[in-house]
């Protein structure tokens, strides 16, 4: 990652981006680059036939996130932030599931002397899938109105979150929650449009590379 602080066997930053265009943006890199502790969630791994299930693949998940970051953390946290981390470590935690993505910023920002980013990809997989299997209604009131309102809202720790998905976002999946900017990535005036994949400069080189000649 280009923010994340490498951890452990990590290729640093400035080695891993080496020769690409953003290496050339020094005030960027000298700002931004492995300056960060970047939380990372899959969403679309928070699964199951019934709410149980998925909401112990959500415990999974946050459970390997915590384990991600124990050696970095290591004796930073005081003995009873450590019962804590490691309840959830451990998957032994039997409440505290709803706020623990965001006491992970706060251990994070705590430890880095910094604010944390978050990134979520497919943030609405629970809601679609929990709505297939007709189960739909506790699952708004747990990830968008419990775990997602605490890690957004009114969090000091947080620098910046992006969540990412293919669904639009719906009216009320995130009551209470501040400072929301959707952007569809299909819109012409989106401020990424055309930073999906490939830029269009790269689809030009490719071209050529592969010798396909424009239609």
């Amino acid at each position: 990652s280009f923010f994340c602080i490498p951890q452990r066997d990590d290729l640093s930053p400035p080695a891993l981006f080496h020769g690409l265009y953003i290496a050339s943006k020094h005030d960027i890199c000298q700002k931004y680059m492995g300056k960060y502790a970047v939380i990372f969630c899959d969403f679309k791994n928070i699964t199951g036939g019934s709410w149980e299930e998925m909401f112990a693949s959500f415990r999974v998940m946050v459970s390997n996130l915590y384990k991600e970051w124990y050696q970095y953390l290591g004796d930073s946290l005081d003995p009873e932030e450590k019962r804590f981390f490691d309840s959830i470590r451990l998957n032994t935690a039997v409440e505290y599931w709803i706020h623990s993505l965001n006491q992970l910023t706060g251990f994070l920002a705590q430890k880095c002397g910094r604010k944390v980013m978050v990134f979520i990809d497919e943030y609405e997989a629970p809601n679609n899938r929990a709505y297939e299997l007709d189960f739909f209604d506790k699952v708004p009131t747990v990830f968008f109105g419990g775990v997602l309102l605490m890690l957004l809202k009114t969090n000091a720790d947080l620098e910046y979150a992006l969540l990412t998905g293919v669904t639009p976002v719906k009216a009320g999946w995130y009551r209470g929650v501040n400072n929301i900017a959707a952007h569809a990535l299909d819109e012409h005036n989106s401020i990424f449009a055309g930073m999906v994949m490939f830029t269009e400069p790269d689809v030009l080189r490719l071209r050529t590379l592969s010798k396909v000649s424009h239609p």
